[in-house]
């Protein structure tokens, strides 16, 4: 019996220890690699991108998307956010854009940079009247979110076509395209003054020198713009009741082609209301006269108005010719602030130093027209205030204007 017992107790024994020994867990597995979040991502390539909306590219034509929110015009702005990217539409990837160039141009080198349905393979073809093209090249990407570029055979251009070449997805796309090369022509965006016939909308327009106001038509209502031209492309706040934001439209310098974004309240990713692209109308319905709605909205519910329609040459000069119609609207107001920011130039010091040119000659513009200045506040931000996001070329322009602040 004791000996019967003994072996019971070891039994039992054995049978607790092997209940407390530690399992080893289970190695996980190796984790896929990683591609860099879009914010991480810099748009250094898009400051030397010839397509870009900000530098006068504009889409003249293209075949399809799956929606109006990741229309083309995505491929040309520079957002690298999660949704910042044309998408073709599901189950047809062959398409094809026609892309303007800011002026005549000598290519060297295209490119792309994938987004969130990346493409693999792109034919790039060239052409200098947007009627006849040629071969230019056709690249294979890899699998990554940066921007890659192709070097091409010296060729001069006025419109790039890029044409999709995936047949094994169900939705394609990219988040930008590319090129780059040395202008032939200074880069002159076309006239904005007009009517405009839109995928959906229709627009109409008043020019006056850089400045602009605008009508767009949508189905539920007018929407005001209030902008015009920094040389290359155009910046705008909107209104619509009481919804507010800003806006981005490049014109093809032979002003018959139209490519925008809009979006609320701030130029962010998340905010994007939509796309436009538009041809040239013969007429409209109902041209707009210019209305001061849009300035008084802003500086009633905003404080602050960013003028867009002034116009400084690269050096920050102003030139009145063309600001006109903006210095006349602010010469009749008292005890405002002038506040100029930066954000274009290689660095703070060059922002700084630009940023004091546009209030010194906006300064003289008003003393010339007889304007006591000695009750005017003008601040230099320069590039040092935070702007919001303005990590793309369009929103460091949208961002870096010389704006009327309200003294609270």
């Amino acid at each position: 019996m004791k000996r019967a017992a003994l072996l019971l107790f070891l039994a039992l024994a054995a049978c607790r220890r092997e209940d407390t020994v530690a399992v080893p867990p289970a190695q996980p597995k190796p984790a896929p690699p990683q591609q860099p979040a879009a914010s991480l991502l810099t748009d250094a390539a898009d400051r030397e991108n010839l397509l870009n909306i900000a530098h006068g590219g504009t889409i003249v034509s293209r075949t399809g998307e799956a929606t109006l929110k990741n229309s083309p015009v995505q491929a040309i702005i520079g957002d690298r956010g999660a949704s910042g990217f044309w998408s073709s539409p599901p189950h047809d990837p062959l398409q094809s854009i026609v892309v303007g160039l800011p002026s005549r141009t000598k290519l060297t080198k295209v490119g792309a940079q994938q987004g969130g349905t990346g493409v693999k393979s792109l034919r790039f073809e060239a052409s200098l009247d947007g009627a006849t093209f040629h071969d230019l090249s056709t690249v294979k990407l890899a699998a990554n979110r940066e921007a890659q570029m192709f070097d091409v055979a010296p060729t001069e251009a006025s419109y790039l076509r890029v044409s999709t070449l995936d047949t094994d997805q169900t939705f394609t796309g990219f988040a930008s395209i590319h090129a780059r090369g040395t202008a032939l022509e200074p880069a002159k965006p076309g006239s904005l003054d007009g009517c405009w016939q839109m995928d959906v909308d229709s627009a109409a327009m008043h020019q006056q020198g850089a400045y602009v106001f605008g009508r767009v038509a949508e189905t539920n209502g007018a929407l005001l713009l209030d902008g015009g031209s920094d040389g290359r492309f155009y910046r705008f706040v909107w209104t619509k009741g009481q919804q507010y934001g800003v806006a981005a439209i490049g014109v093809s310098p032979d002003g018959q082609h139209m490519s925008g974004a809009k979006w609320h309240e701030e130029a962010e990713t998340l905010f994007l209301s939509t796309s436009w692209m538009a041809t040239k109308a013969p007429a409209c319905a109902d041209r707009p006269s210019v209305s001061e709605a849009v300035f008084r909205f802003y500086l009633e519910t905003q404080g602050r108005y960013p003028m867009y329609g002034l116009r400084f040459d690269s050096e920050g000069n102003l030139v009145e010719s063309e600001s006109e119609a903006i210095l006349d609207r602010i010469a009749k107001l008292k005890s405002v602030r002038y506040v100029a920011n930066e954000l274009g130039q290689p660095d703070a010091a060059r922002n700084r130093a630009v940023a004091q040119k546009k209030l010194d000659t906006l300064r003289a513009a008003l003393e010339k027209r007889g304007v006591d200045v000695s009750g005017l506040e003008f601040v230099n931000h320069g590039s040092e205030q935070p702007h919001r996001d303005a990590d793309t070329e369009a929103t460091r322009s949208l961002y870096g204007a010389v704006e009327i602040e309200l003294r609270r």
